[in-house]
């Protein structure tokens, strides 16, 4: 079926990187922390936690199209030792070298001592860069480990089976968590789920799943979606509902004491980032131009998304002292970063060895 590149892939990778890049701007222009909210007039917090949630869609369509490509392959032993080798290897290894990186720039940008011992425990896993964006690495390594065993899994295992199980992990690590959330306020002891659903994949684990199930039944979806344009409408429609039901739940948790922004465990993250996510892969581009430029930006996605967080943190030194509107202030650093992150990996791109480090 993925026999050739599919634009409408690239499209929704692409799409996926532009509103991570919009998360971490949004985030240092406005950090979310009860005070800043406190002092921001009503329509300047539905700004920020509209903007703030709709770059929480990105990650998600990041692990839709990794579960869509990578779970739908067959896995025998030659294939799982390619994988891991020609995968799983690459990606530790470019991951431990941009960990010396970042441990370099932050030695430059915050004028500090080069502490070895913690680029040795940064190298082993056991302690953070001290970067707003690095969790990712750690989580999609530990998923990377066990795609080829999930996927033999799936393919020997009903899709009513899946999704029941995916039932229960939503209502636990989704449902559950934002439950306790509400109720820890009034609680005179502590909450916490005391079921142990670990062995399940957790929160990505569902995303990586949901991708899957996405593939199984990609043709069909997309025959419907295109030829139903009101199935289209209706499911951005939905999305558009829910992205304002998650907007209006922080900014009233805010408001009664409730400091909580939402990750990617909150109940309706995933429905806003698969329905948009079906809305992004019935777009087709027939045209070898939309299709040349929409490989190029997709490949350069992983790229931009190891070297955007540097960039922001310099940029963002500068804006932040200019006392302009924010709405500007905010538009300008993002596109701004945006541009220089794909500018670097494009430079980058051209070179034979300094391209290994995007993954090109």
């Amino acid at each position: 079926m993925l026999s050739e590149r599919k634009t409408e892939l690239d499209f929704a990778r692409t799409i996926a990187i532009i509103f991570v890049v919009l998360n971490h701007v949004v985030e240092k222009v406005f950090p979310i922390t009860a005070g800043n909210i406190a002092s921001m007039s009503l329509e300047l917090k539905f700004f920020v936690f509209l903007l703030f949630t709709i770059g929480r869609i990105g990650v998600p369509i990041f692990l839709f199209l990794t579960g869509f490509l990578l779970l739908s392959r067959d896995y025998n032993v030659e294939n799982t030792i390619s994988f891991y080798r020609f995968k799983l290897l690459r990606l530790v290894i470019v991951w431990e070298v941009w960990i010396l990186l970042y441990n370099l720039f932050l030695w430059w940008f915050n004028n500090i001592s080069i502490d070895f011992f913690k680029i040795i425990c940064n190298a082993l896993f056991i302690s953070e860069v001290g970067m707003m964006h690095e969790w990712y690495m750690p989580m999609i390594i530990g998923v990377y480990i066990f795609i080829p065993h999930i996927s033999n899994m799936l393919k020997h295992t009903s899709n009513k089976i899946v999704i029941l199980i995916m039932g229960i992990v939503y209502l636990h690590f989704f449902c559950g968590k934002c439950l306790i959330t509400l109720l820890e306020k009034k609680a005179t002891f502590p909450l916490e789920m005391q079921l142990d659903l670990g062995f399940s994949g957790g929160v990505y684990g569902l995303y990586l799943i949901l991708g899957y199930l996405l593939f199984n039944n990609y043709a069909y979806l997309a025959r419907v979606l295109k030829e139903r344009r009101c199935y289209a409408v209706s499911l951005f429609c939905f999305s558009i509902i829910m992205l304002l039901f998650t907007v209006a739940f922080q900014m009233i948790s805010y408001s009664i004491g409730i400091t909580y922004s939402v990750w990617y465990n909150f109940p309706s993250i995933p429905i806003i980032a698969g329905c948009f996510f079906l809305v992004l892969i019935k777009n087709h581009f027939d045209t070898k131009f939309a299709s040349k430029i929409l490989g190029m930006l997709s490949n350069y996605a992983f790229g931009v998304y190891l070297i955007h967080v540097p960039i922001l943190m310099v940029l963002s030194r500068i804006f932040l002292k200019v006392n302009v509107n924010p709405f500007i202030l905010l538009c300008s650093l993002f596109a701004l970063v945006l541009i220089l992150s794909f500018g670097v990996v494009y430079i980058f791109s051209k070179t034979k060895h300094m391209r290994k480090l995007f993954l090109l």
